[in-house]
């Protein structure tokens, strides 16, 4: 990260809060895989950010792609 500074959990949630607003699965998935090599682990929060971003966009198949993360 610039100038040594690292994000946290609640960072990169407002992250993927911000891309389930816009319905935008394929930047709040990016964020979500960010945490796993930041080497975080993702919280309730994550993924209830997630399901939402799933839950905002037009695809069908959405939500059950986002009900199959909560088993990694």
């Amino acid at each position: 990260m610039a100038q040594g500074l690292t994000p946290d959990i609640a960072c990169y949630n407002a992250m993927i809060n911000s891309c389930a607003s816009r319905g935008d699965i394929v930047q709040a998935e990016h964020w979500l895989k960010q945490i796993r090599e930041a080497e975080l682990r993702p919280s309730a929060v994550s993924f209830n950010a997630l399901l939402k971003t799933y839950g905002s966009s037009s695809s069908n198949s959405s939500i059950s792609s986002g009900i199959l993360l909560y088993s990694f």
